[in-house]
C-alpha cells in the first residue's frame, strides 16, 4: 500500500512535467508583418554653410494604413533638420505623403559632418528610415559673384592670377586645397588651364550641375588611376566657358570632391 501511495505522486509529477514541456514546445503564432515604409529618394546628402538654409522635398509610401503618424528626426540632427508636416491623423496604404525638409545652420554652427535619419512612428517605430548625411561647411563666393561653393573644414583657399604662356589668356582661378592634398580649381572666366599629358585616356560624359548642362571629362593614366577631372559648362548665363578641375586627386577624397561639386551654385 505504501509503495502504491509513493507511485501516485511520482506519476502525477511526470505527467505535469510532460504537459509543461509540450506547452512551451508548441510553435508560437506567426506575428503579422509590420508595415513597410518606402522613401523617395532613398537617402539624402546635403551641404549647407552657417547662416544658410535649404529646402528639400521627399515623400514616403506605407504599404498599410497607419494612424496617428509622427515624422521623427533623430536628436543628432534636430538642431539642423526640420520636417513639415510632421504628423498625420491617418495615412493610407499606397498613398504618397509629401514632406518638406528644411536644412539650416546658425551663424555659429559647428562645422563638420552630421549623420542620422528620419523615422515614421506612432506607438512603434517602423523600419526603413530615411538616412540623412549633412555637411556644414564654409562657403567660398567668387569676387565677381558668379558662383559660390562649399568646402570642408581644413581646406586652404588661394587665388591664382598670373601671366600665362605666349598668346594664352592669363591664369585666373580660385583654388581649394583639401586636407588630403587634392586640388579643386574653378576658372569662372574660362581662363587658361594647365596642360595635360597626351598619354592620358579621356572619358567624356554629359552631366547636370546646379541645373546647368556640362561635360565631365575624366583623364586617367595608363594604370587606370584618375589624374584629373575637368567639368566644362555649356551655355551658362554670365559665365561663358565656366570650368572646374580636380587635380592631384587623392582617391580617398574623390567622394569629398564630388560633394563640393554638388554644392556649387552658379548665378
Amino acid at each position: 500500500m505504501s509503495n502504491f501511495i509513493k507511485i501516485i505522486p511520482i506519476a502525477l509529477l511526470v505527467t505535469a512535467l510532460a504537459v509543461f514541456i509540450s506547452y512551451f514546445n508548441q510553435p508560437s503564432p506567426q506575428a503579422s508583418p509590420g508595415p513597410t515604409i518606402n522613401w523617395t529618394p532613398i537617402k539624402i546628402t546635403e551641404t549647407i554653410s552657417p547662416s544658410d538654409s535649404k529646402l528639400v522635398g521627399v515623400s514616403f509610401v506605407p504599404d498599410k494604413d497607419l494612424n496617428n503618424v509622427v515624422v521623427f528626426v533623430v536628436p543628432e540632427l534636430q538642431p539642423y533638420v526640420e520636417v513639415n508636416p510632421n504628423s498625420f491623423a491617418h495615412v493610407s496604404a499606397g498613398a504618397p505623403i509629401v514632406l518638406t525638409i528644411e536644412f539650416s545652420a546658425p551663424f555659429a554652427a559647428e562645422l563638420g559632418n552630421f549623420e542620422g535619419s528620419i523615422h515614421i512612428k506612432n506607438s512603434r517605430t517602423y523600419p526603413k528610415p530615411l538616412p540623412i548625411n549633412l555637411n556644414i561647411w564654409d562657403k567660398l563666393t567668387s569676387e565677381e559673384g558668379e558662383f559660390s561653393i562649399n568646402y570642408p573644414p581644413g581646406a586652404v583657399i588661394s587665388h591664382i592670377d598670373s601671366p600665362a604662356p605666349d598668346e594664352a589668356p592669363e591664369i585666373f582661378a580660385e583654388r581649394i586645397t583639401t586636407p588630403g592634398g587634392s586640388k579643386f580649381l574653378l576658372f569662372p572666366l574660362g581662363g587658361y588651364g594647365y596642360g595635360l599629358d597626351d598619354e592620358l585616356n579621356e572619358i567624356i560624359n554629359p552631366i547636370v550641375v546646379g541645373g546647368f548642362n556640362a561635360f565631365r571629362k575624366d583623364f586617367r593614366r595608363q594604370d587606370g588611376m584618375l589624374a584629373l577631372t575637368r567639368i566644362e559648362f555649356v551655355d551658362v548665363p554670365g559665365a561663358p566657358d565656366f570650368r572646374i578641375e580636380f587635380r592631384n586627386v587623392n582617391s580617398e577624397e574623390l567622394p569629398l570632391l564630388e560633394t563640393m561639386l554638388n554644392s556649387l551654385i552658379i548665378w
